[in-house]
């Protein structure tokens, strides 16, 4: 299990961060971690690469990417999340499974559910 995490002088506040086989989503959870005390420690706004080079592990990625965003929208000096598609995320899997999760997590931080819906 392997999340490479670095940056370049030429680019301060972005963050580059690179998944490589195999993970497992509690590794998913700690690199989640990193990001928000990065985020929490910058001085200025942070921008996340992320780059997927293996497979979802097995699970409900749904779950664990909604949860993740839900903790990084917190974040206020995270400006972006970009996510670079890869031969190895899962034929679309990634950005897919992300995508959703993203938008969701955006949704209820800015229009938060019905008390039934929660």
């Amino acid at each position: 299990m392997s999340f490479d995490f670095w940056q370049e002088a030429d680019f301060p506040g972005v963050v580059w961060v690179r998944a490589t086989a195999p993970i497992t989503w509690e590794a998913y959870q700690q690199q989640v971690d990193w990001l928000v005390q990065y985020c929490r420690q910058s001085a200025q706004p942070v921008t996340v690469v992320f780059v997927p080079q293996t497979h979802l592990p097995p699970g409900n990625a749904l779950a664990h990417m909604r949860e993740a965003y839900r903790r990084l929208n917190r974040e206020p000096r995270l400006q972006r999340l970009i996510l670079v598609e890869t031969e190895h995320s899962d034929a679309g899997r990634y950005p897919r499974v992300a995508t959703v999760a993203a938008a969701r997590a955006y949704l209820r931080a800015v229009a938060p559910p019905a008390p039934e819906d929660a």
